[in-house]
């Protein structure tokens, strides 16, 4: 049988620290103390490189492995800020490689990386389903596993008068468009790009009316034809300008009449009510009594004519 003269990278790594240093024992911290019996066994990590434009020597490190059912899931931190770089996460099975692409988290997702996981179903028999922790002199990765890339702009994004983002991160090749009465200039000697206010469009706004529909502007107010009129505010009285529009508004005046005037107007009306209810009455009484005494003469005046 031929003799073996070199072993395959991957399976080299399965009897050795790497991708962790050397001299890194791979212990996790459990209740606050460093704990060999659940140490990451050699065949857990074969390799991982990954790609940042920082300098991450020597803070990258593995702060987290978990190990849950089916999945395994690794945690890439940066010790010198104590920040998370990316998460990998893989599927346990009985293969020897895993290759799994990660990106970086938060402010450093512009990372780009592979780690490669052993068979981890083999370490699903000797470590037991868990979250475990670890510190940067434990779980600390070899040099040429992180490697910095040129330094650039990651990439550019909008923000608004209040602070908040608006819109998604722009990437690749942006370009920077001159609005209206804005021009842009290069400055070579600072690598920058001047945004300059350009007075021979006289700081003209944008007409939203066509040619046929021209708003015709105030020249008058009341008959006041002056180039600035004031409008001012009196005793309750606001005068606010807000988006275009003249606002008077009514600040501390009362109505004239409380719950005591009201009570006595209700008095009142009730009084002339039932004053008008008797009038109707006694005119009633007398518009039968009138009657009664119009009859009464007629029938008088007809007895007399009898006798004559």
């Amino acid at each position: 049988m031929a003799s073996v003269i070199n072993a395959e990278w991957l399976n080299q790594n399965s009897q050795r620290a790497y991708p962790f240093a050397e001299d890194m024992l791979r212990r996790p911290t459990i209740d606050g103390a460093v704990s060999p019996g659940y140490a990451i066994p050699n065949g857990a990590f074969l390799d991982m490189v990954m790609a940042t434009n920082f300098d991450p020597q020597p803070s990258v490190y593995l702060s987290a492995f978990t190990l849950a059912g089916s999945s395994a899931t690794a945690v890439i931190s940066d010790a010198s800020d104590g920040g998370v770089l990316a998460v990998a996460s893989a599927v346990v099975t009985d293969d020897e490689y895993t290759p799994v692409n990660f990106s970086g988290s938060g402010r450093h997702d512009d990372i780009r990386g592979t780690v490669v996981f052993g068979n981890l179903a083999a370490v699903a028999q000797s470590l037991p389903d868990g979250i475990y922790r670890f510190g940067p002199g434990e779980t600390r990765f070899e040099a040429r596993c992180c490697r910095p890339s040129i330094p650039c702009v990651s990439g550019l994004f909008l923000t608004n008068a209040a602070g908040t983002q608006d819109g998604a991160r722009l990437r690749g090749d942006v370009a920077i468009v001159a609005g209206q009465n804005v021009w842009l200039d290069y400055d070579e000697e600072n690598n920058a790009i001047i945004i300059n206010a350009d007075n021979r469009y006289g700081y003209n706004d944008k007409c939203d009316c066509d040619s046929g529909d021209r708003r015709q502007p105030i020249l008058t107010v009341n008959g006041i034809s002056a180039p600035e009129v004031e409008i001012e505010g009196g005793d309750c009285v606001n005068v606010e300008k807000r988006d275009g529009r003249i606002i008077i508004s009514d600040t501390c005046s009362k109505p004239c009449c409380g719950c005591a005037e009201l009570t006595f107007l209700n008095q009142k009306t009730n009084n002339i009510t039932t004053s008008i209810g008797t009038l109707e009455q006694y005119a009633n009484s007398l518009h039968d009594r009138l009657e009664d005494f119009v009859r009464n003469v007629l029938l008088s005046n007809r007895s007399q004519s009898k006798f004559l």
